[in-house]
């Protein structure tokens, strides 16, 4: 241990630390940018995911959601709440109901709901926000009551395109009358109730 104290020792380690210290720096913080990057992308499909949570069906919520498999791969807990989501998604039991009712509907939201919160729970605690109760997240977000009638309308319009595009219906031209407010879909007849001359 004195040649550690002597001129010699002194030499060797004043060597060494100008060698490997830049070296051992440099390491030490491209580390620190690596999991401070990915630290940043798991916080950014944490935020889009509950920025979309009232709104399940727009692009950003599903892209946020594919992308959870990839920032979170290497955090089980929350890979296995995500598989239990999409699993739910695929399963024909909740999805191919033939004129499902208003309560299949609702279990099926129900559903939903439960497995979303608990995702965006295992989340939250993953990147250290240990203040998110899964009620707060189940009832927070503000989504308008406008944006939800704007979702419906592109969905029925997308709907009533699909039909024509397919033949069940015609396309619904209306002429000018003062009685026009008394039209409704009902009253459109559909083109396979028409008989081909």
């Amino acid at each position: 241990m004195d040649w550690i104290f002597s001129e010699k020792g002194n030499f060797i380690l004043t060597t060494l630390a100008i060698l490997f210290g830049p070296i051992i720096a440099v390491y030490l913080t491209e580390l620190r940018a690596k999991k401070r990057s990915d630290k940043d992308r798991q916080l950014h499909v944490f935020r889009s995911l509950m920025a979309t949570r009232r709104s399940r069906l727009s692009n950003e919520h599903v892209q946020a959601l594919n992308l959870v498999e990839i920032e979170f791969s290497s955090q089980k807990n929350v890979l296995n709440s995500y598989n239990n989501l999409i699993s739910f998604f695929g399963d024909g039991k909740w999805w191919n109901v033939p004129n499902p009712s208003d309560q299949d509907l609702q279990n099926r939201s129900n559903k939903h709901d439960d497995l979303l919160v608990d995702l965006l729970s295992k989340m939250a605690r993953c990147l250290g926000y240990n203040n998110f109760g899964e009620l707060s997240i189940l009832r927070g977000g503000y989504f308008p009551a406008l944006h939800v009638d704007n979702q419906q309308d592109v969905l029925d319009f997308q709907k009533l395109m699909g039909d024509i595009a397919r033949g069940d219906r015609m396309f619904p031209v209306f002429g000018m009358d003062k009685d026009i407010d008394k039209v409704n879909s009902s009253t459109i007849p559909k083109s396979k109730d028409l008989k081909n001359d």
